[in-house]
């Protein structure tokens, strides 16, 4: 779906992020984002944990040139001090600064969404192809609803996770999957409100990080809203409703 004629939408209450772009004629929209999973955040901790090897490597190598040609015992002692305040400081700054960045840059996914009023397509690292879910089953309109749910691929990586290395687990402890959820319309008075239609199926969307994951919810429901269908905006006919000042 091409990005002409589509602006974005900004509202009280809708996030800034991710951008939720919509063309008001034909009633289409896309939400595009870049982001960190907790897979992103594993390789940017073991691509930072390469750096620091090498940086202090290379630190070791720039103070040892530099340190005064004293006789070697007292050029050893000078150099062993330096490295033991130089090191901790190089190591604990790229420990800091680097994980976040990698893992939000270098080793970020995009998820794409796309929504028409005919149906709602998805891109993201989980498959190989788009894949695309219709808003109509057997002539029946369907709801659409985003969950999330724990991601339990990161909470078996977790429970194997060396305890002896002492690595940040917290992107694991806050991994979820963003799910999409179809459900036919009851269009049917019912007094139950349990009874909300056919579950016909839920769909992984993307991993992502649990902070994040409302944020995504609130803008594809937002741009479900303003893509959908009269049907879809309302499960009952308006012949069932009340008049409670009649009553």
């Amino acid at each position: 779906m091409k990005s002409s004629g589509m602006r974005r939408i900004s509202a009280p209450g809708l996030p800034p992020y991710p951008k939720l772009k919509f063309d008001p004629v034909k009633r289409r929209a896309i939400v595009s984002a870049r982001h960190a999973t907790w897979r992103s955040v594993e390789w940017a901790l073991r691509c930072t944990e390469v750096l620091v090897w090498t940086s202090n490597l290379g630190l070791a190598w720039f103070i040892w040139q530099r340190v005064p040609p004293y006789e070697l015992s007292a050029r050893v002692a000078v150099f062993l001090l330096a490295l033991a305040v130089c090191l901790p400081i190089a190591t604990f700054a790229i420990r800091q600064a680097l994980p976040g960045f990698l893992a939000r840059r270098m080793f970020a996914t995009k998820t794409v969404l796309w929504f028409t009023p005919d149906g709602i397509a998805f891109r993201s690292r989980l498959y190989e192809k788009p894949v695309i879910v219709w808003r109509r089953w057997n002539g029946r309109p369907v709801r659409v609803r985003f969950i999330v749910q724990p991601d339990d691929d990161a909470a078996s990586y977790a429970n194997g996770a060396d305890p002896r290395q002492r690595k940040p687990l917290e992107h694991l402890r806050e991994a979820r999957m963003l799910e999409i959820v179809l459900t036919t319309v009851n269009r049917q008075r019912n007094t139950d409100l349990n009874n909300e239609g056919t579950i016909l199926r839920s769909i992984p969307i993307t991993e992502i990080n649990g902070r994040l994951a409302m944020k995504f919810t609130m803008v594809y429901t937002a741009a479900v809203m303003l893509t959908g269908s009269s049907l879809e905006l309302c499960s009952r006919p308006p012949s069932d409703g009340v008049d409670i000042d009649a009553v």
